[in-house]
């Protein structure tokens, strides 16, 4: 109870120094968040039937479908990675797809892939067809997996805002309690 107490009755003084980790922990995980997708990048590729692919290392990679808002230009299409040695990977469905959209472009998450190893690969589209007008607007983006750290990223983010909004509420209440005594 003493800590409480001390709490309450310092919290006047505790408000600035919670205000000030509250706006670092907000600065730093915004842009932590907003740098996820760069970082974990490993290539964009344009919408063609065949394309070669550098992986730089072994492990799950996710196929992400990117273009404009509102496009079906990506229904029904079908995705097969091929690696140099002929070994054939049709990927898994993401479970829980991820979505990042913009005033333009929406990018959703929409395999995942197992690669063992590093090394160039081919993705083969399936049920492409001819090209369209507008293509040149849709990509084929592969990152390595990011949820984990996006949700890392968005509790950081719910964190210093409690603490920020905590730090100026508790300021101004205790501020007005002790301007009416």
């Amino acid at each position: 109870m003493p800590v409480l107490m001390s709490i309450y009755r310092n919290g006047l003084w505790l408000s600035w120094p919670l205000l000030a980790l509250g706006i670092f922990l907000l600065w730093t995980f915004i842009a932590t968040a907003s740098k996820l997708g760069e970082r974990n990048r490993i290539g964009r590729l344009p919408l063609v039937a065949e394309q070669r692919l550098a992986i730089p290392e072994a492990g799950k990679v996710v196929l992400w479908l990117e273009g404009p808002q509102l496009t079906s230009r990506f229904k029904d299409l079908t995705f097969e990675l091929h690696g140099s040695d002929g070994t054939m990977m049709k990927g898994s469905p993401v479970l829980m797809r991820n979505r990042s959209a913009g005033t333009s472009l929406v990018r959703i998450s929409d395999r995942t892939f197992d690669v063992p190893h590093a090394g160039d690969y081919t993705l083969v589209t399936g049920g492409l067809g001819e090209a369209r007008p507008g293509d040149e607007n849709h990509h084929l983006i592969f990152m390595r997996p990011h949820q984990l750290q996006t949700v890392k990223a968005v509790l950081g983010i719910v964190l210093g805002a409690i603490l920020a909004i905590g730090a100026i509420v508790n300021f101004f209440l205790r501020l007005s309690m002790g301007a009416g005594a």
